[in-house]
């Protein structure tokens, strides 16, 4: 009994360990780029770099249908690695930007996100990770844009009519697009590299996060709902890409691999990893309880036959888990009457002698005691007034 309440405590408190280690990863902090991110592969460089310049910042961690109402606001959707939401969430986003908003979506071109919003991508011709851009010189803070560093080798295609295009690269591929909704305007970038901590501060990176917000300076929104720790983080690999329909693009003339095996375990939700986990601990729970010797068998040769001790002891254990020692003193004592053929105390003492007399009466006493105890008596108890009755059964046989 104490075994199995030791084994429901271990797997109780393991299994709380495991909820709060989910629930850990989780949080914004440690999520790859959380805004509220300090590490490298955060986003919080570029909120406070907003919130320094006087901007309004938030963290926007509520359903789109809850969208604040006016104009002039931002939302930044940056390499979400969660599931869409449901169509009526996308309508209520779309609807918020034809009243006069702004969404940045940051996203590769395999990602669901970047097909939900009908962008699709292509690899650049050039191979050059840093990309010398043409833009628009006469707006303001795009005349300060000359090089983006773009590590994943994606360009925008297929743009639709109503598609602009920001950023060009040397081969005059779209980079950035920008398209109008209503009032209001979606910017798409296929690069996440570049909002990261630890890329901010490269080339002419920050000139373009300062020309997004030109006049649109009422609320940046940093959405942290779309990210997830165990998300579609084989993304980040640098050597992967997309031709904008999901398919990874590998060839002997391209130098671009697949994600690792690392990366596709990565890529499991949080909800498979803690059924995994889990599974894993109870299989070595399991294992402990059936002890040493089922966990790591050992060969033997030769098979030994269990012996008269053995069921002795194995009897033995059974009456001490069983607790029947007092049944067993008042039997023995019954037994010891019957051999005596019934003799009262006086018949004993003319038969036996005073000194088996004294020894019956003490006996005796002692069993009747015995029979109104609720409690079991001890072992060594047990075994002493049984050795005294088998005596007396040997000397008077």
């Amino acid at each position: 009994m104490k075994q199995v309440v030791k084994m429901t405590i271990i797997i109780c408190v393991l299994f709380i360990m495991g909820v709060a280690w989910v629930f850990w990863l989780q949080k914004s902090p440690n999520l790859p780029f959380s805004s509220q991110n300090p590490d490298e592969n955060g986003v919080k460089a570029l909120y406070l770099f907003y919130q320094k310049r006087g901007e309004k910042v938030q963290t926007w961690e509520e359903k789109y249908s809850d969208l604040p109402k006016g104009t002039g606001s931002t939302l930044y959707i940056a390499h979400p690695t969660k599931s869409l939401p449901d169509e009526s969430e996308i309508q209520k986003l779309n609807a918020w930007m034809k009243r006069g908003n702004q969404v940045v979506l940051i996203s590769l071109g395999h990602s669901e996100w970047t097909k939900a919003f009908q962008f699709t991508t292509q690899v650049c011709s050039d191979e050059e990770k840093v990309k010398a851009i043409a833009t628009d010189r006469s707006q303001k803070w795009l005349a300060d844009m000359y090089t983006l560093e773009w590590p994943h080798q994606e360009c925008v295609a297929n743009l639709g009519d109503s598609d602009r295009i920001i950023a060009l690269n040397a081969q005059d591929e779209p980079l950035i697009v920008k398209r109008d909704v209503g009032d209001g305007r979606i910017l798409y970038v296929p690069e996440p590299y570049f909002i990261q901590n630890e890329a901010l501060d490269h080339v002419d990176h920050i000139a373009f996060f300062l020309w997004v917000v030109t006049d649109w300076n009422r609320t940046i929104y940093f959405d942290e709902t779309i990210h997830s720790f165990f998300g579609e983080l084989a993304e980040r690999d640098e050597n992967y890409a997309s031709d904008g329909n999901g398919e990874d693009l590998t060839s002997e003339n391209n130098a671009i691999q697949t994600p690792s095996w690392l990366s596709f375990i990565l890529f499991l939700d949080a909800q498979v990893w803690f059924v995994i986990i889990q599974a894993c601990i109870l299989i070595i729970l399991w294992f402990y309880a059936k002890g040493k010797r089922f966990s790591r068998p050992r060969y033997e040769k030769v098979k030994l036959s269990r012996d008269a001790m053995e069921y002795v002891e194995g009897l033995a254990h059974r009456y001490q888990k069983s607790n029947l020692r007092n049944d067993i003193v008042r039997t023995a004592f019954n037994q010891l009457n019957e051999q005596l053929n019934g003799l009262d105390s006086e018949g004993i003492r003319e038969k036996y002698g005073s000194s088996d007399y004294d020894t019956y009466q003490k006996l005796s006493s002692k069993v009747n005691e015995i029979s109104k105890f609720t409690k079991p008596i001890s072992q060594s108890e047990m075994l002493a007034i049984l050795q005294t009755i088998d005596r007396l059964r040997k000397e008077h046989a």
